[in-house]
């Protein structure tokens, strides 16, 4: 038989949300298809109970991908999952697009279209695990049609370095200097526009190139 549990029995949030979990998957154990979104568990709480779903490999990449823009710029991160909608999830990509990033070595600069179409991906894979029938805390996912605009991408074209391993400033001071030899200084320009992996261009001979 089932028994009301007050949430003051519990220590914390977290053994709180593990009980409702439980609690839930109970009702599925006992045959019930009806949904068991009951219009009060949040994403928060919703990504707790996914991430503890990875792999441990999975989990390292994607409990900081979730913190960073999941949780720091979803204003909807507290909200309900019945009261979350597309139009919600558009307008936190279109956030994530055009916020510069905080820290790290691309501090200031605009996230790349992969970091933010994985972050899309992540709170899709989310969804799509609460929408099961083993889980049934909703019926939708409003993630699951969302894109990156065209119009909103993430490092535009007009700003954006072509070249990873050195700043614009740096690189063009090893152009002017004369230490650097013309044949080094010439892969460096190759493997700057080319494309080209960095392995191939290095091994490059004069002889190699078919002018």
């Amino acid at each position: 038989k089932r028994k009301q549990i007050l949430l003051g029995v519990c220590d914390s949030i977290s053994e709180a949300q593990a009980l409702r979990h439980a609690y839930f998957h109970c009702r599925v154990e006992e045959g019930e298809s009806v949904p068991r979104d009951t219009g009060i568990l949040t994403l928060r709480e919703l990504g707790h109970l996914y991430l503890d779903t990875l792999s441990p490999v999975a989990l390292k990449t994607n409990r900081s991908r979730w913190k960073a823009r999941v949780v720091d710029k979803a204003e909807f991160i507290d909200w309900p999952l019945s009261q979350i909608d597309e139009n919600h999830v558009r307008v936190w990509v279109d956030k994530m697009c055009s916020t510069p990033i905080a820290t790290g070595k691309s501090a200031s600069e605009l996230p790349g279209r992969s970091t933010v179409q994985n972050s899309i991906n992540l709170l899709r894979a989310a969804f799509r695990w609460a929408a099961m029938p083993r889980q049934g805390y909703v019926t939708t996912n409003p993630a699951a049609n969302v894109t990156i605009r065209s119009s909103t991408t993430a490092k535009p074209k007009g700003t954006k370095w072509l070249f990873d391993y050195l700043r614009e400033e740096e690189a063009k001071r090893l152009m002017d200097t004369s230490v650097v030899g013309l044949e080094p200084k010439t892969k460096f320009l190759v493997l700057m526009f080319s494309g080209a992996r960095p392995s191939d261009v290095w091994r490059l001979e004069w002889q190699s190139i078919d002018w």
